[in-house]
This record gives structure tokens, sequence and C-alpha cells, in this order.
């Protein structure tokens, strides 16, 4: 049985806290497109995401924004929840609502028809150069999907969601376990990348990225 430290126990408890403020707040701004916060993200279906982002009209890509960061805070609540109880990896084996949590962001990150059009080209085009790069480079590999991340997008937040893309293609590999890429520099992050293209071949792991976006 893991033994109780009083002082790690307020630590955790305060961060639960803190991260239950942050779903809390996420899901009032959801609630001026529908959104109830009574039910929690975990209960609704695709379908009914849908159809919120599209009564959303023109905020629509505000909405599927608002939605992406609820569910990335309600996991990262679910992993401390599992940390505090000895517990490595979410359950989602069965039917649980860590699973369907999961599979509203894979929507959220994957769904064409849910990106704004121009944003669907950015993540396309990225994607094949970061491929390019991988099946290409020799070395100063890190440096060249940098140079691509910058030049495509001009938000942190973009980049690292391309950056989780490709990292959970190598996690589909068998490669990485789920990390949380936000609490990296932005450099450690694409390093990430490139070392999986050293393990799994770097035209193998090309060949999956674009592969798996179609």
């Amino acid at each position: 049985m893991r033994s109780v430290n009083p002082y790690e126990d307020k630590e955790i408890s305060e961060k639960l806290d803190k991260l239950r403020e942050e779903v809390l707040k996420l899901e009032r701004e959801l609630g001026k497109y529908g959104y109830d916060p009574r039910r929690g993200i975990e209960s609704y279906s695709i379908s009914e995401l849908k159809d919120m982002i599209k009564k959303a009209g023109s905020e629509h890509a505000k909405v599927r924004d608002l939605l992406a960061k609820l569910v990335e805070t309600q996991k990262k609540l679910y992993r401390e929840l599992y940390n505090a109880a000895g517990l490595r990896e979410l359950n989602v084996d069965t039917e649980t609502p860590e699973k369907n949590l999961l599979k509203i962001e894979e929507w959220l990150l994957m769904s064409r028809e849910n990106l704004v059009n121009h944003d669907i080209t950015k993540f396309e085009k990225i994607l094949g150069e970061i491929a390019k790069i991988l099946g290409n480079c020799q070395e100063n590999c890190e440096t060249e999907i940098l140079g691509v991340l910058r030049k495509v997008y001009k938000r942190d937040y973009d980049r690292y969601r391309v950056i989780k893309y490709v990292i959970e293609t190598c996690g589909r590999l068998g490669i990485y376990e789920e990390k949380e890429i936000e609490t990296l520099s932005l450099k450690d992050a694409v390093n990430l990348i490139v070392r999986c293209a050293k393990k799994v071949g770097p035209t193998k792991l090309a060949i999956y990225i674009i592969s798996q976006h179609r």
C-alpha cells in the first residue's frame, strides 16, 4: 500500500482543484453555444458535438477550439486522479467515460469536416512537409521541422497540435507512451519526433503519418 504524505496529498488536492476550475470555466464558455455543464463532456456523442459546432455559425472555429481545450483539460484531470490512485494509464479497455473522451479528442483532431478550410490545407501541408523532412534529412532534422512549423503557424498552440498528432502516430506504432507534449519546449517536443523516426525508420513513419490522416 502506498504511504501517505500529507504535503503530497495537499499538492495533489490543489492541482485537482485547479484543473476542475479550468474545466468549469471552459464549460461555462461553451454554455453560450448550447453546452450543458451538468452533463460533462464525456457524456456527449460526436453527433451532438457536430450539431453544436454547426449551430455556432461563424463562431464554429471558436467552439471547436474550446471543445479541444476542454477535452485536453479533462484528460489531465483524469490523469491526476489516476496518479493519486497509484495507477499509470487511463482505463480505455471498456466503455468508460475516459474512453469516450479519447474518442472525442481523436475526432476533434482528425475530423476534416470540423476544421476550417484553410486550416485543413495548413494541417495537410505541414504533415506532408514533416514527412518529407523525415524521409530525406540526414542531420539537423529538428531545425528543419521547427522551421516549417514556424513558417506555417504563428501560434504555439497550433504547432503543438501538429507535434502531438505525429507523436500519437508514433504511439500507434508502439514507440512512445502518451506524453504531455505541451509541458516540453517546442524544440524538445520536435526532438521526440526525430527520435521516433530513428527508431521506427524515417520512411516508414513518413508514410504512416500521411496514410493515417487520409
